[in-house]
């Protein structure tokens, strides 16, 4: 059998993040997103990503208008295994970014 951790190694989502910030002039892609990456690693890339460097502290990510606050979770916690296994096939997620 296999583990849940490795049940998902390699495989990849695209991810794209909608802000209503004025800080963030335009939706934020990742189209090769592991679905390993934390909540807390995806924080960093937005951040590193976005000019105005927005401290992950203020940042709050919301998927299906629950706020995910465990930056410890991964893209599998977050969506979902079934989703997952779904959506790394190209069709990808929206996750909505509420605040900077």
């Amino acid at each position: 059998m296999v583990s849940p951790a490795r049940e998902h190694e390699g495989q990849v989502i695209e991810l794209k993040v909608l802000s209503p910030s004025t800080e963030v002039t335009t939706d934020i892609h990742f189209p090769q997103l592991p679905v390993t990456t934390t909540v807390g690693e995806l924080k960093l890339r937005i951040r590193d990503t976005l000019p105005t460097h927005p401290d992950t502290v203020r940042q709050r990510l919301i998927y299906r208008g629950r706020v995910v606050a465990n930056d410890g979770d991964n893209m599998v916690s977050v969506f979902g295994s079934s989703a997952v296994r779904l959506f790394s096939c190209g069709n990808g997620f929206d996750l909505v970014d509420c605040s900077f």
